[in-house]
């Protein structure tokens, strides 16, 4: 149902694309007209036969269904039994305690998730005029922003994979002293 949803939507959202066949259309070219003082906007692309208010609905709402769904097939996974016996539940690996319940988890997912939602949303209400806003600023401020936002996308960045990939590592003392000498070794070089 969410493929379906987004085969209805997608085609109405207006994305921006650009051919490598036609060099004027290009982001270089672009970039180039820019510095310039040149820059022409390219005309808008056509949308489908919805606006893309609707698209957008559909779009959130095909996330919606594919997230309900993969909720309810992990929900349907966990009591499975094997070999005519129901699983145990998992304890937490010893000296590790579960701080939160599994209700403050999922309302602080919710409250990222709209805290996401919400940015995109204003994102989209005000792009022309952040459009026109970044492009009436000067080269330098455009670098400053640029370094603002390298900075908090690698601050991000590193933060989800110290969570995602180097976290489960702690279990082990051995693996800690191998990622410690690697680093050590990076470093060096």
């Amino acid at each position: 149902m969410a493929g379906v949803l987004l085969l209805i939507s997608l085609p109405s959202i207006p994305i921006a694309a650009w051919s490598a066949r036609d060099y004027a259309q290009s982001p270089v070219s672009y970039a180039i007209m820019l510095s310039q003082g040149q820059l022409q906007f390219p005309p808008a692309e056509a949308t489908g036969p919805l606006s893309p208010a609707v698209a957008l609905g559909g779009v959130l709402l095909a996330g919606l269904v594919l997230g309900g769904s993969l909720t309810v097939l992990s929900q349907r996974h966990r009591g499975m039994r094997v070999r005519g016996q129901a699983t145990p539940p998992q304890s937490p690996p010893k000296g590790r305690r579960i701080s939160l319940s599994h209700w403050e988890r999922v309302g602080v997912r919710a409250t990222a998730a709209g805290l996401l939602l919400l940015a995109g949303l204003l994102v989209l209400a005000l792009n022309d005029n952040l459009t026109a806003w970044l492009l009436g600023l000067g080269t330098n401020w455009l670098f400053g922003l640029a370094l603002i936002g390298g900075t908090l996308t690698a601050a991000a960045l590193g933060g989800l994979m110290e969570m995602t990939l180097i976290r489960p590592l702690y279990d082990r003392p051995i693996y800690q002293l191998m990622m410690t000498l690697g680093l050590a070794v990076v470093g060096h070089e």
